[in-house]
C-alpha cells in the first residue's frame, strides 16, 4: 500500500457516525494525517413498475435545500443482509414492497473522506404496503416519474435538487397570508365591530406556538402541499394584520382631513392616503 498507518483515535461518535483521525506515513516518507467518517453499509434501490420510477424529495441539511433522490438509507448496523436493508427502506420510505430485488452492485460513497459502502438494487413488482419512516425523515415527499424523465433528470441535475415544488408553497403562504393579514388589519381599524370580535382570537393565535397548530392544520389539510402553505400562511398573516393595523392607526389625521376635504372617497381616501403611510409598517412585517 502506498500509504501506511502509524496511529489512529476516535475524535468523535454518534448513532449515525464515528470520526476518527489517523497518523499516515507515504511511501514517499512524508507523513501526515487522515481524517476518516466510518459508517455502516447503506443501500439505495430503483423502484421501477412498468414505465414509472419512484422517488423521494425530502430536506438534506447538509446542503440547506430539497433533494429528490431515489429511497435509500442504512441501518446503522454491522453485518445487515444488503437485500434485507434495500427490502426495509424502500418499504420505510415509499411504502413499497417489491417482488424481485436484483442485486446490481455496490458503490462506495465519498470515498475521499468517507468509509462507507452503497449497495444498488433494482426493485420490480411493487405493491403498496404502508410507509413506515424514521423520526429523522418527517418530511418524505412520494413523487413519481416516467423512465425518460428520469433519464432528464440525471441529465440537467433536477435528480439532486427539486426545489420548486417548496418553492411555490412558500410564495402561495407567503402572498396569501400578506393579503389576508393586510385585508383584516384594515376591516379591524375601519370597523369597531371586526376589531372587537377578532382582537382576543389574533393574540391568542398569535401567541401559540405552531408547533401546536401542526396537528390542526394537519388534520384540515392532509400532509400534502396545502399544509406546508397553511403553516407559512400563519407565520405571515398574524405579524401582518398587527403591523398594518399599527399603521392605519398611526396616519396623520390632518393628510385625513384634506383627502376628504377635496372630496375623497372613503375608499379613495383608504387606497391613496393612508395605505401609502401605513406601507412602512406594512413591509417591516414581511
Amino acid at each position: 500500500m502506498s500509504i501506511r498507518t502509524l496511529s489512529t483515535r476516535e475524535v468523535y461518535r454518534n448513532p449515525w457516525l464515528s470520526l476518527r483521525e489517523d497518523a499516515i506515513e507515504r511511501d514517499n516518507g512524508s507523513k501526515g494525517i487522515y481524517g476518516v467518517v466510518d459508517k455502516e453499509d447503506c443501500a439505495i434501490i430503483i423502484p421501477i413498475q412498468g414505465n414509472t420510477i419512484y422517488l423521494i424529495e425530502q430536506f438534506r441539511y447538509t446542503i440547506q435545500q430539497r433533494a429528490l433522490e431515489l429511497p435509500q438509507g442504512g441501518w446503522e448496523s454491522p453485518d445487515i443482509d444488503p437485500e434485507e436493508l434495500a427490502r426495509g427502506e424502500l418499504r420505510e420510505e415509499t411504502g413499497l414492497i417489491a417482488d424481485s430485488m436484483v442485486y446490481l452492485g455496490t458503490l462506495w460513497v465519498a470515498y475521499g473522506f468517507a468509509k462507507q459502502k452503497q449497495h444498488v438494487f433494482l426493485a420490480t413488482g411493487l405493491t403498496p404496503a404502508g410507509t413506515d419512516p424514521d423520526p429523522e425523515e418527517h418530511d418524505l415527499v412520494l413523487k413519481t416519474a416516467t423512465i425518460a424523465e428520469f433519464e432528464q433528470m440525471l441529465l440537467d441535475g433536477s435528480l439532486l435538487y427539486n426545489g420548486w415544488v417548496s418553492f411555490e408553497e412558500l410564495i402561495g403562504g407567503f402572498v396569501l397570508g400578506v393579503a389576508a393579514g393586510m385585508a383584516i388589519g384594515a376591516a379591524m381599524v375601519q370597523w369597531k365591530l371586526v376589531d372587537d370580535s377578532l382582537e382576543v382570537w389574533i393574540s391568542a393565535l398569535y401567541a401559540a406556538p405552531i408547533v401546536a397548530l401542526a396537528p390542526i392544520l394537519i388534520i384540515w389539510f392532509g400532509f400534502g402541499p396545502w399544509s406546508k402553505v397553511a403553516v407559512v400562511f400563519i407565520m405571515v398573516v398574524f405579524p401582518m394584520i398587527i403591523n398594518t393595523q399599527a399603521g392605519l392607526e398611526s396616519v396623520d389625521r390632518r393628510l385625513l382631513l384634506v383627502a376628504r376635504s377635496f372630496c375623497g372617497s372613503r375608499w379613495k381616501t383608504f387606497v391613496t392616503v393612508a395605505l401609502p403611510s401605513a406601507a412602512p409598517f406594512c413591509t417591516s412585517s414581511t
